[in-house]
Protein backbone atom coordinates (compact mmCIF):
# COMPACT_ATOMS: atom_id res chain seq x y z
CA UNK A 1 0.00 0.00 0.00
CA UNK A 2 1.27 3.45 -0.85
CA UNK A 3 2.04 6.04 1.81
CA UNK A 4 0.97 8.71 -0.66
CA UNK A 5 -2.17 10.68 0.24
CA UNK A 6 -4.52 11.02 -2.69
CA UNK A 7 -5.81 14.55 -3.12
CA UNK A 8 -9.32 15.08 -4.51
CA UNK A 9 -9.54 16.37 -8.05
CA UNK A 10 -9.65 20.17 -7.85
CA UNK A 11 -12.14 22.00 -10.04
CA UNK A 12 -11.45 25.70 -10.47
CA UNK A 13 -14.08 27.91 -8.85
CA UNK A 14 -16.86 28.84 -11.24
CA UNK A 15 -16.07 26.05 -13.69
CA UNK A 16 -18.50 23.26 -14.60
CA UNK A 17 -17.74 19.81 -13.26
CA UNK A 18 -16.19 17.83 -16.15
CA UNK A 19 -18.55 14.86 -15.99
CA UNK A 20 -21.36 13.60 -18.22
CA UNK A 21 -24.87 14.86 -17.49
CA UNK A 22 -27.87 12.55 -17.84
CA UNK A 23 -31.57 13.20 -17.38
CA UNK A 24 -33.83 10.33 -16.38
CA UNK A 25 -37.58 10.27 -15.94
CA UNK A 26 -37.66 6.64 -14.83
CA UNK A 27 -35.31 3.94 -13.59
CA UNK A 28 -35.06 0.27 -12.80
CA UNK A 29 -32.98 -1.43 -10.13
CA UNK A 30 -31.42 -4.88 -10.14
CA UNK A 31 -29.64 -6.35 -7.13
CA UNK A 32 -27.25 -9.21 -6.55
CA UNK A 33 -25.33 -10.22 -3.44
CA UNK A 34 -22.41 -8.06 -4.60
CA UNK A 35 -23.91 -4.94 -6.17
CA UNK A 36 -26.90 -2.87 -7.17
CA UNK A 37 -27.37 -1.81 -10.77
CA UNK A 38 -29.52 1.26 -11.44
CA UNK A 39 -30.56 1.78 -15.06
CA UNK A 40 -31.57 5.40 -15.66
CA UNK A 41 -34.14 5.76 -18.43
CA UNK A 42 -35.81 8.49 -20.42
CA UNK A 43 -39.22 8.05 -22.00
CA UNK A 44 -39.87 9.01 -25.60
CA UNK A 45 -43.24 8.97 -27.42
CA UNK A 46 -43.90 6.39 -30.12
CA UNK A 47 -45.91 6.94 -33.29
CA UNK A 48 -49.17 5.01 -33.56
CA UNK A 49 -49.01 5.13 -37.37
CA UNK A 50 -51.12 8.26 -37.69
CA UNK A 51 -48.94 10.54 -35.62
CA UNK A 52 -47.47 10.66 -32.17
CA UNK A 53 -49.60 8.89 -29.60
CA UNK A 54 -49.47 10.16 -26.03
CA UNK A 55 -50.53 6.71 -24.82
CA UNK A 56 -47.39 4.85 -25.86
CA UNK A 57 -43.85 5.44 -24.70
CA UNK A 58 -40.51 3.76 -25.14
CA UNK A 59 -38.14 3.65 -22.19
CA UNK A 60 -34.64 4.35 -23.49
CA UNK A 61 -31.68 3.60 -21.19
CA UNK A 62 -29.42 6.64 -20.81
CA UNK A 63 -26.96 5.55 -18.08
CA UNK A 64 -26.09 2.62 -15.85
CA UNK A 65 -24.89 3.11 -12.27
CA UNK A 66 -23.37 0.25 -10.26
CA UNK A 67 -23.07 0.55 -6.48
CA UNK A 68 -21.88 -1.74 -3.72
CA UNK A 69 -24.66 -2.66 -1.27
CA UNK A 70 -23.04 -0.37 1.32
CA UNK A 71 -22.87 2.58 -1.10
CA UNK A 72 -26.45 1.90 -2.25
CA UNK A 73 -27.66 2.10 1.36
CA UNK A 74 -25.73 5.35 1.95
CA UNK A 75 -27.06 6.77 -1.33
CA UNK A 76 -30.61 5.85 -0.34
CA UNK A 77 -30.26 7.56 3.06
CA UNK A 78 -28.72 10.73 1.64
CA UNK A 79 -31.31 10.91 -1.16
CA UNK A 80 -34.18 10.39 1.32
CA UNK A 81 -32.85 13.24 3.48
CA UNK A 82 -32.45 15.52 0.43
CA UNK A 83 -36.06 14.85 -0.63
CA UNK A 84 -37.33 15.63 2.88
CA UNK A 85 -35.42 18.94 2.81
CA UNK A 86 -36.82 19.75 -0.66
CA UNK A 87 -40.39 19.06 0.48
CA UNK A 88 -39.88 21.20 3.58
CA UNK A 89 -38.22 24.07 1.70
CA UNK A 90 -40.93 24.23 -0.98
CA UNK A 91 -43.80 23.23 1.33
CA UNK A 92 -44.85 20.35 -0.93
CA UNK A 93 -45.36 16.63 -0.59
CA UNK A 94 -44.08 14.77 -3.62
CA UNK A 95 -46.52 12.04 -4.66
CA UNK A 96 -45.70 9.59 -7.44
CA UNK A 97 -47.46 6.56 -8.86
CA UNK A 98 -44.95 4.38 -7.01
CA UNK A 99 -45.07 6.15 -3.66
CA UNK A 100 -48.88 6.26 -3.65
CA UNK A 101 -49.36 2.53 -4.34
CA UNK A 102 -51.23 0.68 -1.58
CA UNK A 103 -49.07 -1.35 0.82
CA UNK A 104 -45.94 0.78 0.24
Amino acid sequence: MSDRITQPYAIPTGQPIPAPFYYASSFSIQATANDFTIVLQDTIPISDGTGVSGDTELRRPVAIIKLSPQSAKDFSSVLHEAIQKYESLYNVTLVTDFSSEPNK
